[in-house]
């Protein structure tokens, strides 16, 4: 009974092609891996330049809102000396002296009593006082055709002696953090939006002004009343707003160049990555084609040298056969050659 030879070309092409399907799928694994992180390290960097422009640009605004304040700043300095040059020594520095008998709402209000009626008592006896009803046309005229649009005067105490808005005379700024510092003999300013205003040429809206605290200081230099002076700033921070925009513009621009920049090298990545995998794929497919060629030489080899055995074994069993027919026959010859005397012997 013959023996099946080794089935060698279906267990190659079993194994074989269940190694390569593993392997395939292993690299498309890989490269999509791979083409996930270019991704995800392309959207990072146009995050981080996108983080970084915005920085760029507010730190943009930010410094310039600081140096038009600081600009504005030195510029309400100078004036406030113009002012006290001009008119404290004939004119504010009396009306501060006899601001005096006046009392600041802080010390004369009952407590739950409403400030503002004390404070427009207060503003009457102010514009009372003899000396008040010189300041308010020299101011204006020094004022005229300028974009200073208020100007307040402040005694020691934070009583308002002047302003430009008139109803505003009396009021108390004594708890006020600019007039506190002016009067520690610092200069305080800050950018400010009014949506309705009252300037010298009338009432006005929706402006940006420079509101600062400045000190007034005597011959001593010791500190004798604080201005607050507002400036109108608003066609510059228009400007500064449209740099502004400019600016956010050409940040948007340049970001969505660099999200179409990225984009293209993802395609050209992920374009290589498929070359790449098809190239191996077709190396590895020449490769089982290899081997499956060989291993089918080598089976038809096995097959060779199996039949070979079988024939063999069938040729051996041929002559197996023969042999035992002829040594039966000779056993036949034999025993009737060696029965035929034993006869004749036994019947004599």
């Amino acid at each position: 009974m013959s023996s099946h030879p080794f089935q060698l070309t279906r267990y190659f092409t079993l194994a074989s092609l269940a190694a390569f399907v593993l392997l395939g799928v292993a690299l498309l694994v890989v490269q999509r891996t791979e083409e996930s992180h270019f991704a995800r390290v392309q959207g990072e960097r146009a995050a981080f330049f996108a983080q970084v422009q915005a920085e760029l640009l507010r730190e943009q605004r930010e410094s310039a809102r600081a140096s038009l304040v600081a600009a504005h700043e030195a510029g309400h300095v100078a004036l406030t000396r113009v002012f006290a040059n001009a008119l404290w020594g004939s004119h504010f520095e009396r009306l501060v002296a006899q601001a005096q008998s006046v009392e600041t709402c802080s010390r004369v209000a009952a407590p739950g009593a409403p400030r503002k009626d004390c404070e427009t008592r207060m503003g009457e006896r102010v514009r009372a006082l003899p000396t008040f009803g010189g300041v308010d046309a020299p101011v204006r005229a020094l004022m005229r055709q300028t974009t200073v649009f208020k100007v307040k005067v402040y005694d020691l105490r934070g009583l308002t002696v002047y302003s430009s808005e008139l109803a505003q005379i009396g009021e108390d700024k004594g708890g006020n953090a600019g007039w506190q510092a002016a009067v520690a003999g610092r200069t305080a300013s800050e950018l400010v939006h009014r949506n309705q205003f009252s300037a010298f040429e009338g009432m006005v809206k929706d402006r940006d002004l420079i509101q600062s605290y400045v000190p007034v200081r005597g011959a001593d230099g010791a500190t004798v009343g604080v201005f607050e002076i507002y400036s109108d700033v608003t066609p510059l921070l228009q400007e500064l707003n449209a740099a502004a925009a400019r600016s956010t513009a050409a940040g948007v621009r340049n970001e969505t160049r660099l999200r179409e920049a990225a984009a293209r090298e993802q395609e050209a990545v992920v374009a290589a990555s498929n070359r790449f995998l098809l190239a191996i794929i077709g190396l590895l497919v020449l490769t089982y084609v290899a081997l499956l060629l060989l291993v089918r030489r080598g089976q038809r080899v096995i097959d060779r040298e199996a039949a070979a055995r079988e024939q063999a074994a069938l040729r051996e069993q041929d002559w197996h056969r023969d042999k035992m027919a002829t040594l039966g026959a000779m056993a036949a010859h034999i025993s009737h050659e060696v029965g035929n005397p034993l006869a004749v012997i036994s019947q004599a």
